[in-house]
């Protein structure tokens, strides 16, 4: 019961901040949907996609490596967390210079065939770098269980972009390149910010390479899973703009803008439920991981289907009309987002068995699986068939996930429970996309009620609601 309440105090708190954080991104959508245009829109999106890809070969396995270690070392003090923070800081700075070197040698070389913007792709991989080392500071505050810290910095991060945004691409019409000045500055200003508050955490002397191969060996396996599932993330950007081209890559990357929406609740469970799992799986709590992955996913589909219908209200106040067909692609967007996270409940006996590579196998075989359908979505269902792809290779994903880890350490998850919470957020979706019944308005609220209402039941026990009632009242914790 403490650990649920912690958990569940811990995503309000990051609620509240996500929702200023996210809410102050939205509002750079109006921006760049008014300033760019459709192409431009979809050449940063390229930018951005190629950024993350970058940022995997960069992280190298390290963010999960600094959870795990943290949480194991917190009882032996200070002293060897600042070793182990330190190490991770300092071979991410020394591999990340190496990657950016590679990456600028690389495009040196396709430029010499194909034209490229050079000094926008480098600018874009130099933000992605500085992002990084600031990851590193952000997960001291996650893992240290001190959320308002973690949400001060990210809030200021988006802040400065937001104003900086307005004054290079507003005032000084710089668009593009503007775009990146403003990420540039912000990153270097809360980067500078989050590390004075960590400033115990970093021998600036001691390099402590000794800790490099441990660090490397637990994190090595995982980056085969960060690059397939950067791969399961963004293909779908590259297939856009490989079969429709950059101006509809500029649609579909508004909906996944809003589709960022239904982080509010992902991310701040994500983030908060990281060193909780780490506490939990150390003392064999089996049943808070049931109760967790039962309660988040059904949460997790509701909002699917709200932000499904709440989509072209959206759109109508965020965009011109030439944005409106992004409605269509909102809410498998969403879903997605939804299953993402959803990976770090279900893969916990891969984690306490230290078995990554068993992540590895989920991923490739995931990513074997998108490949072998999306060609036939296409084909059937055009652009709509991208998205509805990577949606059902998110579901491939979970339920391979969740046999790997039950086989290491049986939590025994409800199947029957999440295939129909599954079925409830994923068919409304799917409904939304392919039938007339939601041209009508109050169809359309109706059967979003009535899908609300049954997830509900479907997720939530009667033990839940007693217990969350006996909470308000005593304020026990």
């Amino acid at each position: 019961m403490v650990y649920k309440f912690s958990i569940y105090k811990d995503v309000l708190i990051y609620a509240i901040g996500i929702i200023l954080i996210k809410s102050i991104n939205l509002f750079l959508i109006p921006v760049y949907t008014r300033f760019f245009s459709q192409e431009e829109y979809g050449f940063l999106e390229i930018l951005t996609i190629s950024s993350f890809f970058l940022s995997e070969l960069i992280v190298l396995g390290t963010d999960s490596a600094q959870s795990f270690f943290f949480s194991k070392y917190r009882k032996l003090g200070i002293f060897f967390q600042r070793k182990l923070i330190t190490s991770i800081l300092y071979f991410k700075i020394f591999w990340g210079l190496i990657v950016i070197v590679l990456a600028a040698s690389f495009l040196l070389i396709i430029n010499i065939f194909y034209k490229l913007e050079l000094f926008l792709y480098l600018l874009s991989f130099i933000n992605i770098f500085i992002f990084q080392i600031l990851v590193v500071g952000l997960q001291i505050f996650r893992n240290n269980y001190q959320p308002f810290k973690y949400i001060f910095i990210s809030l200021a991060q988006v802040i400065l972009t937001f104003i900086f945004t307005c004054i290079f691409v507003i005032f000084l019409n710089l668009r593009v390149e503007g775009a990146l000045y403003s990420l540039f500055l912000s990153n270097v200003i809360s980067c500078l910010i989050c590390w004075l508050l960590n400033l115990k955490y970093i021998q600036l002397i001691n390099f402590n390479f000794q800790l490099w191969p441990k660090i490397i060996r637990f994190g090595l396996p995982l980056v085969p899973v960060g690059l397939v599932l950067y791969l399961i993330t963004f293909l779908d950007r590259w297939l856009i703009n490989y079969y429709f081209g950059s101006s509809f890559l500029g649609i579909y990357a508004v909906a996944a803008k809003i589709a960022f929406i239904v982080l509010l609740f992902t991310e701040s469970f994500r983030i908060s439920w990281n060193s909780h799992s780490m506490d939990a799986m150390a003392e064999n709590n089996k049943k808070i991981f049931k109760d967790i992955a039962r309660i988040y996913f059904g949460l997790g589909m509701i909002f699917v289907v709200a932000l499904t219908e709440m989509g072209p209200w959206f759109l109508n106040i965020l965009t011109n009309g030439s944005y409106y067909d992004a409605n269509l692609f909102i809410g498998y967007l969403a879903f997605s987002n939804v299953l993402f996270s959803f990976t770090q409940v279900v893969c916990i006996g891969i984690l306490k068995k230290e078995k990554t590579i068993k992540l590895t196998y989920s991923y490739v075989l995931s990513l074997c699986f998108f490949i072998c359908i999306q060609n036939f979505f296409v084909n059937f269902f055009g652009m709509i068939g991208i998205p509805m792809s990577i949606s059902l290779t998110y579901i491939f994903l979970i339920f391979i996930i969740i046999f790997y880890s039950e086989k290491l350490w049986a939590v025994n998850f409800s199947i029957y429970r999440l295939l129909l919470q599954i079925f409830l957020g994923l068919g409304f979706v799917i409904s939304s996309s392919f039938t007339n019944i939601f041209s009508s308005f109050s169809n359309s609220i109706f059967l979003s009620i009535v899908t609300i209402l049954i997830l509900l039941l479907v997720t939530f026990k009667k033990e839940d609601v007693i217990k969350f009632k006996s909470l308000l009242k005593k304020n026990e914790y």
